[in-house]
């Protein structure tokens, strides 16, 4: 998808539009009444909007609107304020063979003023189900928080079973640890309790003219495997 340059302006938002394509049937009855019904599922939305550029901002919007966009032909991805939770969507220029595409005009040395109107593909909106959680749309920022206080993102203390095996020295007896992609479990998250061996011990057992090495050695025992 064509990119709008990230070298050019915003749009201003001064004298910015926001109107959507007709999508209601309506049918007189002899009632006096009227019935009403939804067209389509999907309508698009258009956006009058201007931008304010130097002269060679206005250059390289020119070079880019003939040769990437096809003068003003193809779709591309900018920005738009709508109704939606993204202002990153993809549109179009509106124009005819009796209307440009846009209007372009001096606003004093060296300085452009280009007004357009826009089509959105689609309609920008939350997804159908958000209107019944209006506090969720109407206070995005408390949800955050919420969500990272209660349930912050989980890390994860080594990325590979090797990398935990290496750092066994590291680790105290009853310490749990988990690991990203354990390649011993096929790939899966997994969590593992360490097992430190102490140094290793002699034991003289004089009453039987023996000695013995006390020498175990440091593990790690699976303790959980979450499959994806």
């Amino acid at each position: 998808m064509i990119q709008y340059p990230a070298e050019l302006p915003y749009p201003d938002l001064s004298g910015y539009a926001l109107e959507h394509a007709p999508n209601l049937s309506r049918t007189a009855m002899q009632s006096g009444r009227a019935r009403q019904r939804q067209k389509y599922t999907s309508v698009p939305s258009f956006v009058t909007l201007s931008w304010g550029m130097s002269q060679k901002e206005f250059e390289l919007f020119e070079a880019w609107f003939r040769w990437e966009l096809k003068e003003g032909a193809d779709w591309f991805t900018g920005w738009a304020q709508t109704g939606g939770i993204t202002t990153q969507t993809v549109m179009r220029f509106v124009g005819s063979d009796s209307a440009p595409a846009y209007m372009a005009r001096m606003d004093g040395p060296d300085y452009w003023k280009i007004s357009c109107r826009l089509e959105i593909r689609e309609k920008q909106t939350f997804a159908d189900g958000w209107q019944h959680l209006p506090q969720y749309i109407l206070f995005p920022s408390l949800l955050d928080m919420a969500i990272n206080r209660e349930w912050p993102e989980f890390v994860f203390d080594y990325a590979t079973y090797a990398e935990a095996l290496a750092d066994l020295d590291n680790l105290a007896t009853g310490d749990v640890v988990t690991i990203r992609a354990d390649e011993t479990q096929a790939g899966q998250p997994s969590s593992y309790e360490a097992y430190v061996a102490p140094p290793s011990t002699l034991i003289l057992d004089f009453a039987n003219g023996a000695y013995y090495v006390y020498d175990k050695t440091s593990t790690l025992t699976l303790v959980t495997v979450w499959a994806q």
